[in-house]
């Protein structure tokens, strides 16, 4: 029962926030800590009737490492990049100029098989999009911002000159 919620999860990623279409071409950049997670998502791909490319990178302890060049490759051929990875290459001149070639990106940095039973997988990222995008605008528009909590944080953040990032799923 439990694969079965990560296949439902993992066809949600891909169709929802990824809008991957049968016929398309994906590639799963993955390194040696997210291999299981990379198994199942190819899996899912070939279900969906995706064209599958996978690429192993060496495992990276900084987030936008620049991925070995088979990646790279890949990354360019693709209509949708699934960046599997378990530091985030979404700030690489690899995944830019794929995105400038026509290709989507999935920032899955981290994932994991425990991460792929948790419901707020299926949230709609479509729906969210509203309120994603009136935060970002508010905080584009804002000088400051306070972060409180009920533990005692107080902070205050210069905003000014600074530009909402949307992204909603």
């Amino acid at each position: 029962m439990q694969d079965l919620k990560k296949y439902k999860a993992i066809s949600h990623i891909l169709i929802e926030a990824g809008c991957l279409k049968v016929g398309e071409k994906v590639a799963i950049i993955y390194d040696e800590s997210t291999y299981e997670v990379a198994k199942y998502f190819s899996e899912t791909v070939l279900k969906i009737g995706g064209k599958l490319k996978m690429a192993r990178t060496p495992e990276s302890h900084l987030h936008g490492i620049e991925p070995c060049k088979d990646a790279v490759m890949e990354m360019m051929r693709s209509d949708l990049i699934v960046g599997l990875t378990v530091t985030s290459m979404a700030h690489t001149q690899a995944r830019k100029n794929a995105c400038i070639n026509g290709a989507r990106y999935l920032s899955l940095p981290e994932y994991s098989l425990d991460l792929l039973n948790s419901d707020s997988i299926f949230a709609s990222y479509k729906d969210r999009k509203i309120v994603v995008d009136k935060v970002t605008d508010r905080l584009t528009k804002s000088k400051y911002l306070r972060v409180t909590t009920k533990r005692g944080t107080d902070i205050t953040l210069v905003t000014t000159g600074r530009a909402g990032n949307s992204c909603p799923g």
